[in-house]
């Protein structure tokens, strides 16, 4: 589901070669190239203009810097970062050197379409966003990136959530692809039905995926407020179940999800989850494929994270999430008060780290907001993130900084 990251390393090199050359040039002026420009900009790189090998009318969306043909462009001590597809090299890089030009640098094929889909707006079509309706949880497990395990119990208010998805509602066109209900443990909120109803209501023709570590889910069928297993039959609501290694028996569950004909899937990583044909109602995974990971998600306490470094952040323009009416880029700045609160730690959370989504005039304007770059990216150690197996946390701080 998650969309390959860009590379690092090369991200860090080509970094490098910019700051060593003025004037500095991109080759190429199409989609790609222009968000190439978006990233140099929150960088702040400063580069001086496209280069084309013919010229180039196309209008641009990003905006506007000058334009220069290969063969006019003054080169002397320029840098520029070859941005076109490997297709066209034959043509461009022959040019080059024909007039004794060797300072370039080669983006991999797979970073310039990274680094376009990271700072693409999402259209409503793609857009997915994340509510946690219980940010506690009943488990205890190490390095959570919601902080769960270190948040008081705390549940989302319904009228709250109701305000909040109708302001949504009103932004999008009463359209979103896909809105998560997850936690902490969202079970364990026993108005949990009405968060569902509320949600179906607003987005009749959105995709609602039910995040849960399954501990709840059979007692569920029975809640004092109404029948879980029924009112996601109700509002087409899918059920996934995160498999942690613990003593949880998935059998008597996925017989209620064939007794009540619920869509459920049931995986150890994101990455595993079934993305077959949803009209066969029950997803099934092999055993072998449930293996739990926790990923470790240092913080850099002094904020000295290099600009560059968001860009490969997973969490970036895809887990994007919706807290107290404000709009997030990640699903760890909005929770990172637990952190501050158990450890005593300053993380500074600022305004800017979101957008108020009853101060945002437009849908555009949310999409827009969720490729940024926010002020809290700076704490984020994005490249020593290391992957352990799942187990139970020692509530130290130890599991958020190396």
């Amino acid at each position: 589901m998650l969309f390959d990251q860009p590379h690092l390393y090369e991200i860090e090199d080509m970094i490098n070669f910019t700051k060593k050359h003025r004037p500095l040039y991109i080759y190429g002026c199409a989609s790609n190239q222009e968000y190439l420009l978006k990233f140099l900009d929150i960088c702040g790189i400063v580069v001086d203009g496209y280069v084309t090998t013919y010229g180039n009318d196309r209008e641009l969306f990003y905006r506007n810097i000058p334009k220069f043909k290969l063969d006019t462009v003054n080169l002397d001590n320029a840098g520029i970062i070859i941005g076109l597809s490997d297709k066209y090299y034959n043509g461009v890089i022959p040019r080059l050197r024909e007039r004794g030009f060797t300072d370039y640098f080669l983006m991999s094929e797979h970073n310039k379409r990274a680094i376009a889909h990271k700072l693409t707006p999402r259209p409503r079509e793609r857009m997915w966003i994340e509510i946690n309706i219980a940010d506690h949880c009943n488990l205890n497990c190490r390095m959570c990136d919601h902080f769960s395990h270190l948040a008081p119990p705390v549940f989302l208010d319904v009228d709250e959530f109701k305000r909040d998805m109708e302001r949504l509602a009103e932004l999008s066109g009463n359209f979103i692809d896909m809105i998560k209900l997850q936690g902490g443990e969202p079970l364990m909120h026993k108005d949990i039905n009405k968060f569902i109803e509320i949600t179906r209501n607003l987005f009749p023709k959105s995709e609602i995926d039910f995040f849960t570590n399954g501990l709840l889910l059979l007692r569920a069928e029975h809640y004092e407020k109404g029948n879980f297993w029924q009112c996601c039959v109700d509002n087409r609501v899918d059920i996934l179940l995160t498999r942690y290694p613990i003593k949880l028996d998935v059998e008597p569950i996925r017989e209620k999800a064939e007794e009540y004909g619920v869509r459920l899937q049931i995986f150890g990583e994101a990455a595993t989850r079934c993305t077959g044909d949803k009209s066969i109602g029950l997803y099934k995974l092999p055993q072998s494929d449930i293996n739990k990971k926790s990923t470790k998600h240092p913080f850099d306490l002094n904020g000295t994270i290099e600009k560059h470094c968001f860009i490969s952040c997973y969490h970036l323009n895809e887990t994007i999430t919706l807290r107290h009416g404000k709009l997030y880029t990640c699903s760890i700045r909005p929770y990172a008060e637990y952190f501050n609160n158990a450890f005593n730690q300053r993380l500074e959370l600022a305004d800017d780290d979101y957008i108020n989504i009853y101060k945002a005039n437009t849908y555009e304007e949310l999409a827009e907001f969720a490729t940024k770059r926010v002020p809290f990216c700076r704490y984020c150690d994005i490249k020593n993130r290391r992957v352990f197996d799942w187990a139970r946390s020692n509530r130290q701080i130890d599991e958020y900084v190396d």
